[in-house]
């Protein structure tokens, strides 16, 4: 089995988010805490980027998500979300925030709407980014449940194995789920489905194209909170 080891750009990122966590977030319970890892391989244009991101924001400023939020047992979530791509290609656009009241949403929103693509396009390294998610999971505030949600739009071809990174994952009672933008390989569900998912309550969407993707992810999100709500 390969093993997963960070460069030291990401082992800087990680202790970043470690230090924000025990300042900020060490003592607070939350419903859910959510890793969102999009998808920044070659197959992703500028165009492209811009779409999954417009559709992530728009999704944190519905209102309807914050209404979801607050039907949850301590009515807040955290959120931190990556790009990735290579076995050493990720970028923290959102590091651990929570979310509760309006202006945390608006935040969150716009922080993804306006984020930049400074990471290099690489090869598709899907298990790589688990691995990368479950560390940052590690710091994440005490939840009820830990979920990463994964973007993509290609088969893992590079760095670690992706059904080992899920048993690794998933091993840590951490569930993983799917959104397969059906672009350029149209079986990503079932490749989704038997590789990269697991986990309780494990599942993934389909995204026709990535014009497509702003439905799927709100859709997406909506059930993973939703989830969390009914803990």
């Amino acid at each position: 089995m390969a093993l997963y080891v960070p460069n030291r750009r990401n082992v800087l990122s990680l202790l970043g988010v470690a230090a924000f966590s025990k300042l900020s977030l060490a003592a607070t319970n939350v419903d859910l805490a959510l890793v969102l890892a999009v998808d920044c391989s070659y197959s992703i244009g500028e165009y492209h980027y811009h779409l999954q991101m417009r559709g992530l924001g728009q999704a944190f400023l519905d209102s309807e998500m914050l209404d979801l939020v607050s039907h949850g047992l301590r009515g807040k979530i955290a959120i931190a979300a990556f790009l990735w791509s290579d076995p050493v290609g990720q970028q923290l656009i959102v590091p651990w925030r929570v979310l509760e009241k309006a202006g945390d949403a608006i935040d969150i929103g716009t922080t993804l709407l306006t984020a930049p693509r400074l990471l290099n396009a690489g090869a598709t390294a899907t298990g790589s980014a688990l691995l990368y998610a479950a560390e940052l999971l590690q710091q994440a505030p005490s939840g009820s449940r830990r979920v990463v949600d994964v973007s993509s739009n290609g088969h893992c071809n590079f760095g670690e194995p992706i059904r080992n990174a899920r048993d690794i994952v998933v091993g840590r009672s951490i569930t993983i789920n799917g959104l397969a933008i059906d672009d350029e390989q149209k079986n990503m569900f079932e490749y989704m489905h038997a590789n990269m998912i697991g986990g309780e309550g494990a599942f993934v969407i389909t995204a026709n194209d990535f014009n497509d993707y702003t439905r799927a992810i709100r859709s997406k999100l909506f059930k993973e909170i939703s989830g969390a709500a009914l803990t």
